[in-house]
């Protein structure tokens, strides 16, 4: 039966702060009136310092294969374009500023800027974050942020903006390819964990006024995006 929720926040064990957000065990569907998060669980986190892309080589031809093809030694006509294939597609790698001043992307910064401060002081009742949240991210902020508290955030948690999506009745998302593993330092060592990951995430926001200047942040999710091949945008404070 369909959940009256959405997919809630449920990290499992050993996860660590917004990695555990990518470890999630989804609830079913949504409301009527509202469309359901984020379900695909499946996607498997980019490692930056591994190459995302798979293996394009072409396999070898069998003997029979071989035996069969015809060799040509005319030299090509370079006019004739049949059969050549159309440049591999560059690969996104960030915003290039499109939502610097777009307010539904200054919430999600703000709250990526006060959930550090919050992690750093161990707060997670910091105000200052939890005014960037309502309802469920509010409610389940501590998926998020439980295991972080006290680990030393130098900046900002780093991200960029992929998409940012309207809808209805002042509603949108912003999608983000999030670095949740890398980056905040631990207090035992001092030192960030040696392997950075990121991870797609939806941030479901709401209009808190009727000309849409500001939102707030009503639910975070692991999104279905490929992170492959994006720059993520980093700053100290």
């Amino acid at each position: 039966m369909a959940s009256s929720r959405r997919p809630s926040l449920r990290p499992l064990t050993g996860a660590a702060g917004l990695a555990a957000l990518a470890l999630l065990v989804a609830g079913c569907g949504g409301t009527d009136d509202e469309a359901a998060g984020p379900t695909n669980l499946g996607t498997r986190p980019t490692s930056v310092e591994a190459d995302a892309a798979e293996s394009t080589s072409a396999p070898e031809p069998s003997p029979e294969e071989t035996s069969d093809a015809v060799t040509s030694t005319a030299a090509p006509d370079p006019s004739d374009t049949t059969g050549t294939p159309p440049p591999p597609a560059a690969a996104p790698s960030g915003d290039d500023g499109q939502w610097d001043d777009d307010p539904r992307v200054e919430i999600v910064r703000e709250w990526a800027e006060e959930y550090a401060r919050a992690a750093t002081a161990g707060d997670p009742d910091l105000e200052d974050w939890l005014d960037t949240m309502t309802g469920e991210a509010r409610e389940d902020r501590m998926a998020l942020i439980e295991t972080d508290l006290g680990w030393h955030y130098p900046g900002p948690v780093p991200f960029t903006v992929t998409q940012v999506v309207d809808r209805d009745n002042g509603r949108a998302a912003v999608e983000a390819c999030v670095l949740a593993r890398g980056f905040a330092a631990d207090p035992a060592t001092g030192a960030p964990p040696e392997d950075e990951l990121v991870y797609p995430f939806e941030f479901h926001l709401e209009a808190t006024d009727d000309d849409r200047d500001d939102y707030v942040i009503t639910g975070i999710y692991l999104g279905n995006q490929s992170c492959n091949g994006i720059d993520i945008e980093r700053s100290a404070w």
